[in-house]
C-alpha cells in the first residue's frame, strides 16, 4: 500500500511539471502551424 502512495505523491507532484511541457508544446504547435 506504501509503494502505491509513493508512486501517488510522484505524480501528483509532477501534475505541475506535465501541465507546464504541455502548454508549451501547444504554444510551439501552435506557432509551427501559424508559420505554415
Amino acid at each position: 500500500m506504501l509503494v502505491y502512495q509513493t508512486i501517488f505523491a510522484l505524480i501528483w507532484a509532477e501534475g505541475p511539471l506535465i501541465r507546464t511541457h504541455s502548454v508549451l508544446a501547444a504554444v510551439r504547435v501552435v506557432n509551427v502551424l501559424s508559420v505554415v
